[in-house]
């Protein structure tokens, strides 16, 4: 029996699309991750893991555009949060 909710290593990579933003403000106490996902209401969807994107790729281009991300999703620590496991960034 496969469980798809507990975001091991049975989960699925699919496609996310938002706008790419950065978490990071000066003077203000550090987020979990630099980046995050906000949807169309600008409401934070998800925070994104790009540990796993090539170190080549520079990430900080794509900050405030539009993206559609291709990766795997798994709740936070504390099961509020969405935590996106990026494999792939693309602008839309």
């Amino acid at each position: 029996m496969v469980n798809l909710g507990d975001g091991g290593s049975s989960s699925l990579p699919r496609q996310y699309a938002g706008r790419f933003v950065s978490t990071r403000r000066p003077f203000a106490p550090r987020r979990p991750y630099d980046y995050a996902l906000l949807d169309d209401s600008g409401q934070r969807f998800a925070y994104l893991d790009v540990s796993r994107l090539l170190q080549t790729e520079q990430v900080e281009k794509y900050v405030d555009l539009p993206v559609n991300a291709y990766g795997t999703a798994r709740p936070g620590p504390d099961g509020r949060e969405i935590i996106l496991s990026v494999e792939t960034l693309q602008l839309r």
